[in-house]
């Protein structure tokens, strides 16, 4: 990757923007010892997903870092603020374009996916990315209840594709893909998605007991309550529909959702 000099924005941040520029130096500055270093700005523009080099990212850190202290205090940051959020616009513009190619989503509806991502992840922390409890917000705000963390954590595990404890904007479109059978290629995706988040243990099968904690959260969200021997018996008459008799693989599993009609 060659060395970039950074050009810098001819905007300013206006005098409403402080607070949230505070915010969003405060969470990128790891140590809160008041400045951020090359090595946390580092990992700032990583988050950013805005593609430097080590020496390009040198480089940028000097550029902002005026004084030459090897710190970048607060004012110096302010005074590229601008820069680094078109930065990352040009970037989300790229990774747009790539998903035009991957997904059935238009680029418009890209460009408002990318806006509603930015809203959400600067919802708790200014940090670029959504981190579990903007996610969790964000769910509870859509409906789902406060109560079914195993549906949000789940959920949240799907989005999280490389386990950075964070979701990035092109995990956020790739999993929404899927979901809304967008993907291009991705026959089959949504139910693989799903069988994911049921399959509790990670074991590459849905047990009895995954079933019943999944059948009780949904009945549950419907104000519907079933005795622990009435949700087994559903359960156990779904697997001998299936040929099942202890876990359900993947196969076994869409079969049920294409049978029943379920999408």
């Amino acid at each position: 990757m060659a060395t970039i000099r950074v050009q810098k924005s001819t905007k300013r941040p206006g005098v409403n923007d402080m607070a949230k520029i505070r915010q969003f130096f405060n969470a990128h500055d790891s140590n809160n010892d008041g400045v951020i270093v090359l090595e946390e700005m580092s990992d700032m523009l990583e988050k950013m997903n805005i593609q430097m080099s080590a020496e390009s990212q040198k480089n940028f850190f000097n550029q902002i870092d005026i004084d030459r202290s090897g710190e970048i205090e607060f004012g110096e940051f302010l005074d590229w603020y601008t820069t680094l959020m078109d930065l990352a616009d040009e970037e989300a513009q790229k990774v747009i374009s790539r998903l035009e190619q991957t997904t059935t989503f238009t680029r418009s509806e890209l460009e408002a996916i990318y806006d509603n991502y930015k809203r959400v992840s600067a919802s708790v922390v200014n940090d670029g990315m959504i981190d579990a409890e903007e996610f969790k917000q964000m769910m509870v705000a859509g409906g789902v209840p406060s109560w079914n963390t195993f549906l949000v954590d789940g959920l949240f595990s799907m989005f999280d594709a490389d386990g950075s404890g964070q979701i990035s904007f092109e995990e956020f479109v790739t999993i929404l893909a899927t979901y809304h059978n967008k993907k291009k290629g991705g026959q089959n995706e949504k139910h693989k998605l799903l069988f994911k988040i049921y399959d509790v243990d990670k074991d590459g099968k849905i047990s009895k007991q995954d079933l019943c904690k999944i059948l009780e959260d949904c009945l549950k969200c419907n104000n519907i309550v079933l005795s622990p021997e009435d949700n087994m018996a559903l359960v156990e008459a779904t697997f001998k529909r299936n040929g099942c008799t202890d876990s359900m693989d993947l196969k076994a599993y869409i079969k049920e959702v294409q049978e029943r009609g379920l999408v």
